[in-house]
């Protein structure tokens, strides 16, 4: 499992070396390799090689003033001011004015023309800023700030409106566009567009679209391998280890891929049906007979959610992937019970609600099956009741075909 983690990691690294440029403090633009990580936030510096050579080098603030993936993304170097209130209601204050503080960062291009558009994003954190032909670059002001003595009452600096209807005139663009403008990424970009659009009609915007999110539904199934042990703390002599048997498991999976790092990451919700049953003689010199008929009846709906992680491979339509799960398991007319010939020793009805966690790796081959063995960490189903405490876990081997 270590070895093949390693090779993911290292065939994933080299897959995310792609062509682009990089532009440094003299103004000299170098063709290279840059790795892109399709920054959800603005990073602070890039790992780049220049081609037909392995050694990679660092660019930052400090030796680049811009670099561009080709056919992904493009970044300038700022310094100077930048207000970065937030926009939780929890960490925003009194003050309606803008505080700035210097700073050094790079900017994401949104909108390349007579009119530029950047982006700043942090930790919840939005900003935007805007540059005309020759002029410096300034931030679009966005702020909101409680009003009085309230903690929920929130106001907003729509500064940004009154600086762009006096920056973006063109006979196209009214005081409409500029009323119902959003301080978003889409409607900001639709915006400059449009200006750049108005004063140069054979304008093309040549920066990629952000992409969007994806959702993904399969219908899944698979075997078991389960083990059930159950222990009676004021007995010894009823604990009972049901053994490992297979079972099944059918039900769907709904996955989200998030729009960046290169949609290596998702967020899955999995609900399934699982069984187990075992049915076995215990040898057992406390009981008449000298045997013990224990039988395990377990059926739950499993409701599974966690994070993805997808590693590249050469053959982009297929991935290698690890995940981990928080589960919650509901028994469904579950019992275990035992008998000694003609005595009921116990017929205990399990219906707790459990958590648990899974660990899971699998394959998915040509977007659209996927193999999973995955690992279910021993939950105690037993929880309800205070005498007994009955473990039980395993393996699944699954199998999912993608319906859209």
């Amino acid at each position: 499992m270590l070895v093949c983690t390693f090779l993911c990691l290292s065939l994933n690294s080299q897959d995310l070396f792609k062509k682009g440029y990089i532009i440094d403090k003299s103004n000299k633009k170098t063709e290279c390799l840059i790795k892109d990580l399709d920054w959800k936030n603005n990073p602070s510096e890039i790992e780049y090689k220049i081609s037909g050579s392995e050694n990679i080098f660092i660019g930052n603030y400090d030796n680049i003033n811009e670099f561009k993936v080709y056919n992904s993304s493009k970044y300038v170097f700022f310094e100077g001011d930048i207000e970065k209130s937030s926009l939780s209601l929890n960490l925003i204050g009194k003050e309606r004015n803008p505080n700035f503080v210097t700073e050094k960062i790079f900017l994401k291009v949104l909108v390349d023309g007579k009119a530029m558009l950047y982006s700043y994003t942090g930790s919840n954190l939005y900003k935007y800023f805007y540059q005309k032909e020759n002029s410096g670059i300034s931030q679009l002001i966005y702020k909101k700030f409680l009003i009085g003595n309230s903690q929920t009452d929130v106001g907003i600096n729509n500064k940004y409106k009154q600086t762009l209807l006096n920056k973006l005139t063109c006979n196209t663009i009214s005081e409409k566009d500029f009323l119902r403008l959003d301080y978003t990424a889409k409607s900001l970009t639709n915006l400059f567009i449009k200006y750049n659009t108005c004063v140069n009609p054979s304008f093309i915007n040549t920066i990629s679209k952000k992409r969007k999110g994806k959702f993904n539904f399969y219908v899944k199934g698979g075997l078991t391998y389960s083990n059930l042990i159950a222990n009676n703390k004021p007995n010894s002599n009823l604990n009972s280890d049901y053994g490992y048997k297979l079972g099944y498991s059918l039900g769907s999976e709904f996955e989200y891929i998030f729009p960046f790092n290169n949609n290596k990451w998702s967020f899955l919700f999995e609900p399934t049906y699982n069984s187990y049953e075992s049915d076995i003689i215990l040898e057992s010199s406390t009981f008449s007979g000298g045997t013990l008929d224990v039988k395990a009846d377990y059926t739950s709906i499993d409701l599974t959610f966690g994070p993805r992680y997808y590693f590249s491979l050469k053959n982009k339509e297929s991935k290698l992937f690890a995940n981990i799960f928080i589960v919650f398991s509901k028994p469904i007319s579950s019992s275990l019970k035992a008998t000694n010939r003609n005595d009921n020793l116990y017929n205990l009805e399990v219906k707790g609600l459990t958590p648990n966690a899974a660990l899971g790796f699998g394959y998915l081959l040509n977007d659209e099956y996927s193999f999973e063995l995955r690992y279910r960490i021993d939950r105690n189903i037993m929880s309800d009741f205070l005498s007994w405490q009955a473990n039980y876990g395993g393996l699944s081997l699954l199998f999912a075909y993608k319906i859209f």
